[in-house]
């Protein structure tokens, strides 16, 4: 990314223009970055799907369902996948998908909800020792996590090594 800038100033008004360089205001989002990781255990994602329940699909899993069945590069992915994230769309192209397919339901859990109401920091504590989840936890209580996790736009993933879930630092 260029941070360059010019500053124009003029002599009869003493107020500084200042002009950035547009690609100054463009940051990675979010959305981009988790949509750009296509390593063997890439970053979880949260779709909302038609009838409004949410699947976590890891990120590469999620790019060889779609390239597949709609026959899109990664390019095409990404933007797609971006634009749907951005406006918060649910779609019914994921209908399919199961958890053969890497897909996983989201089911509400009290304990996981409540953890979350007293704030990030508490929900990261609660869970996480640098970075890497704690304790043992059911298969769905740690979809919940994740889900919750990505709503406060913080990235997550397996460890290759370890399999532990642990907290992406991009």
């Amino acid at each position: 990314m260029n941070n360059d800038f010019i500053i124009f100033s003029s002599i009869h008004n003493p107020i500084l223009i200042l002009l950035l360089c547009p690609l100054f205001f463009q940051t990675d989002s979010f959305s981009r970055r988790v949509l750009s990781d296509f390593s063997s255990y890439s970053c979880y994602l949260v779709v909302c799907l038609s009838d409004k329940q949410k699947i976590i699909i890891e990120n590469d899993n999620l790019y060889v369902y779609m390239n597949r069945s709609k026959k899109i590069g990664k390019n095409k992915y990404i933007q797609k996948m971006d634009k749907i994230m951005a406006q918060q769309k649910c779609v019914d192209f994921l209908s399919q998908c199961s958890e053969e397919d890497g897909g996983y339901k989201v089911k509400y859990i009290e304990r996981i909800t409540s953890v979350a109401k007293l704030g990030k920091e508490h929900f990261i504590t609660a869970y996480f020792d640098n970075g890497k989840l704690k304790g043992s936890q059911t298969k769905e209580e740690k979809i919940a996590i994740i889900a919750q996790l990505f709503e406060w736009e913080i990235a997550c993933k397996q460890d290759d090594e370890s399999g532990i879930l642990v907290i992406e630092n991009f």
